[in-house]
């Protein structure tokens, strides 16, 4: 009876088995295919993922490159160079301007700023910024010079060049050229960006 009574539980669950060639497409394995559908090229396997992300690092680092705004330009003209010219957005009805700029001297003489033109203003002259108590003035320097081996900075709450009688409000994004003459590297065509209203450098 115990015999008997085996071989019916027995015979009572059996199941067919599959054969290999009868299993569903997605359960087989096959060479240089791992179950579940992951290979070794597949970007969810660890290999492939790898090579995902570096593809993705190297196009966010394009996006982003993109993305930047534009910085000034660098302009030479024999020993001098005109570095990171920019000026700050004014409100529609401004009738002045201001712009900034690094000038470097790689020279043994001295030169100096005898002109100055845009043509987004009706002239452009050098400016000073002074405390005079507990006032900022603004003043005109006259010819400005760069010392041999040396820069002339401008930056706000110094020397700039200031635009007068301009002929529109200057708009964020916008750009324009600035012609500077030297006394003795000659004339340059200056390329300058306007940033924001409260902007403390080029943007």
């Amino acid at each position: 009876m115990a015999g008997h009574s085996r071989r019916h539980r027995g015979d009572g669950h059996r199941h067919p088995e599959r054969s290999p060639a009868a299993a569903p497409a997605e359960d087989r394995a096959s060479p240089g295919r791992r179950p579940g559908g992951v290979t070794p090229d597949s970007p969810f396997h660890p290999q492939g993922a790898l090579t995902v992300k570096s593809i993705l690092t190297a196009g966010a680092v394009l996006l982003a490159a993109c993305a930047l705004p534009a910085t000034a330009e660098t302009v030479r003209a024999g020993d001098l160079s005109i570095e990171q010219a920019w000026a700050r957005a004014t409100i529609p009805s401004a009738q002045t301007g201001a712009v900034y700029l690094t000038i470097r001297n790689g020279g043994a003489q001295p030169d100096r700023i005898v002109a100055l033109e845009a043509p987004v203003a009706g002239h452009a002259t050098p400016h000073e910024t002074k405390q005079d108590g507990d006032v900022l003035r603004m003043a005109e320097t006259g010819p400005l010079s760069i010392p041999a081996g040396g820069a002339l900075e401008m930056k706000p709450g110094g020397t700039h060049i200031m635009l007068m009688d301009l002929k529109g409000g200057l708009k964020p994004g916008q750009s324009f050229p600035l012609t500077v003459t030297f006394e003795r590297a000659g004339t340059l065509a200056v390329p300058v960006t306007v940033g924001r209203a409260g902007a403390m450098g080029p943007e």
